[in-house]
């Protein structure tokens, strides 16, 4: 099936079947008017997301990170010995 050549029957098959599998997952044509898109309340949409914060954390300083960073990479260096 692979690294080789296909003759154009075969081809031709594997193009059909692919569009066919295609087609099937096309929506019928009278389902254009499924979805009432009169009712979409846009300024909803219009509006960025925003997530409240109740956490009284400080954010990490520079330092914290560099400090997670070298953290990490020193617990992860018995991963590449053992490759």
């Amino acid at each position: 099936m692979h690294g080789s050549q296909l003759n154009l029957k075969e081809w031709d098959a594997r193009l059909e079947a692919v569009d066919a599998e295609l087609n099937a997952l096309k929506p019928p044509e009278d389902a254009h008017g499924l979805v009432d898109t009169s009712k979409v309340d846009t300024q909803l949409l219009d509006e960025a997301t925003q997530i409240e914060s109740d956490s009284s954390q400080k954010p990490t300083s520079d330092e914290q990170k560099m400090a997670i960073v070298q953290k990490s990479s020193r617990g992860c260096s018995h991963i590449r010995s053992h490759q």
